[in-house]
């Protein structure tokens, strides 16, 4: 019988920095720091999917710090962290998720977050309230779209996320935070919430501090 013996493969490391394949025993921490700085950064799905759809680079620094990190309260942080994940549930995500009808339940639409949050029945009244009401206390124009649900206002410019663009992006939050509750009450009782701007004006009591914004409700 014949003795067969196999030799050990020692672990190896290419490192880019030198060009050269190294015994992992013999790597410097300087080798693996140079490795690892020349890594490409792949950033996060979400990231990638909404730069696709709106064709845009969002300062997502600002994006993150108005949706969710400084967001007055923690529904309306949970709230933005679902849309931007898609994961808050509307027809389209039920139908995929429990293959649920993808209509809306009001009007018989295909339901997205588009649907959901600004083409159904009566948002664009409820819509153009909110921005009435930020016109009256910034003297300033908001557009309302897909690209506002989902990242936020001003997400495009290296702006300091805080101060009037902040108050903006947390009354925008308030009133997605209402037409969601507003869609929850209808899936579950079958009844709508009577006046959406009225539940909207009694939220923002409940979030905001800033004192132009109350005067003005």
């Amino acid at each position: 019988m014949h003795n067969i013996s196999s030799k050990r493969t020692e672990p190896t490391l290419y490192i880019p920095s030198v060009k050269k394949t190294i015994m992992v025993d013999q790597v410097k921490t300087s080798d693996l720091y140079a490795n690892h700085v020349q890594q490409k950064f792949i950033p996060p799905y979400v990231q990638r999917r909404w730069e696709a759809l709106f064709k845009c680079k969002p300062v997502w620094e600002n994006v993150w710090y108005n949706q969710t990190n400084h967001t007055v309260g923690k529904l309306l942080a949970h709230i933005n962290y679902k849309i931007m994940h898609e994961i808050l549930p509307c027809g389209k995500r039920l139908n995929i998720w429990k293959n649920m009808p993808k209509t809306c339940n009001v009007c018989n639409c295909f339901e997205d977050y588009n649907h959901m949050f600004l083409k159904c029945n009566g948002l664009k009244e409820f819509w153009d309230a909110v921005c009435k009401l930020m016109y009256n206390c910034f003297k300033y124009n908001v557009e309302i779209d897909l690209k506002t649900i989902i990242l936020g206002h001003k997400t495009d410019n290296a702006y300091k996320a805080s101060g009037t663009y902040f108050t903006i992006n947390l009354i925008i939050s308030i009133a997605k935070n209402v037409i969601f509750k507003n869609w929850v009450r209808y899936r579950s009782s079958g009844k709508l919430t009577g006046n959406l701007y009225q539940y909207f004006q009694a939220d923002c009591k409940l979030y905001l501090k800033n004192v132009t914004v109350l005067s003005h409700l």
